[in-house]
C-alpha cells in the first residue's frame, strides 16, 4: 500500500545548525507523543516485532530453521518502510493509526534499499567490525530519506549518507542514544515495547531537524 509522504520535499532546502538537533529535545519529545497516541504506536511497533521474534524464535528451535529465517528477513527488510512512514507522519503532527504500519510507501526501492544497505553492512562488520559499524550509521536514514522524499534506492543512500556526514557532530548522539535504548530493551525483556517506539520517534525528529523543517509538537 503506497501513500503520499508526510512531508514534501523542500526543494534545495539547506541542512539544519548542529545546535537545532539535541537528544534531550527529541526525547522528550518522542515520549509526549507516544503518551498522546499510546494505543496505535505500541501495538504497531510491537506487532513488527513480534513478527521478527517469531522467525528468529521458529529458526531457534530447529522446528524449520529455513522458514523463520525467511520470516525474520523479509521483517527486518520491510519494517524500516512504515516505521520511517509513522515517524514522518508523527513528526508532521499527525496520530498514527494501526493501518500506517502496513503502509509501504515507495516499497520497492525501499525493499531495494534495504538489500543492498544489508549486505554491504554486513561485509563491513566481516572486515573487522568497524567498517560495518560506520556504515549502519551513514545509512541510518536510508529509509526515511527514501520515504519522506519518493527517491531510489541508491539515491536514498547517498541522502542518508550526506545528512548523517554533515551533521556528525550533532547525530553521533542520537546514534548512542539509540544503542543505549536498544540494550535497555533487550535487558528488561519487555522494554522494546518503549524503547523501539521512542527511537523510532528519536530518529523521525533527527532526521526533519536536519534537513531544515520544524517538528511539530
Amino acid at each position: 500500500m503506497n501513500e503520499t509522504p508526510a512531508f514534501q520535499p523542500y526543494p534545495n532546502q539547506a541542512y539544519a545548525q548542529a545546535d537545532r538537533l539535541t537528544v534531550g529535545q527529541a526525547l522528550t519529545w518522542s515520549w509526549r507523543r507516544i503518551a498522546d497516541n499510546p494505543a496505535p504506536l505500541l501495538a504497531g511497533f510491537a506487532i513488527w516485532t513480534v513478527l521478527t521474534g517469531v522467525g528468529a524464535s521458529v529458526s531457534y528451535l530447529g522446528t524449520d530453521s529455513d522458514s523463520g529465517g525467511i520470516i525474520t528477513a523479509i521483517a527486518m527488510i520491510l519494517s524500516p518502510i512504515p516505521f520511517a512512514h509513522v515517524g514522518l507522519l508523527t513528526a508532521a503532527g499527525r496520530k498514527a493509526q494501526i493501518r500506517d504500519f502496513f503502509t509501504f510507501p515507495n516499497l520497492w526501492p525501499m525493499v531495494l534499499a534495504g538489500i543492498l544497505t544489508g549486505i554491504l553492512q554486513t561485509i563491513g562488520f566481516v572486515l573487522l567490525i568497524i567498517p560495518g559499524v560506520i556504515l549502519v550509521y551513514l545509512w541510518y536514514f536510508t529509509q526515511l530519506a527514501g520515504v519522506d522524499r519518493g527517491l531510489g534506492a541508491t539515491d536514498a543512500m547517498r541522502e542518508s549518507w550526506r545528512i548523517l556526514y554533515d551533521n556528525a557532530s550533532a547525530l553521533v548522539p542520537f546514534a548512542l542514544m539509540g544503542v543505549l535504548l536498544g540494550f535497555a530493551g533487550l535487558v528488561t525483556v519487555l522494554g522494546w515495547v518503549l524503547t523501539t517506539p521512542l527511537v523510532v520517534l528519536m530518529s523521525a525528529y533527527a532526521y526533519v531537524t536536519a534537513t531544515g523543517r520544524t517538528v511539530v509538537g
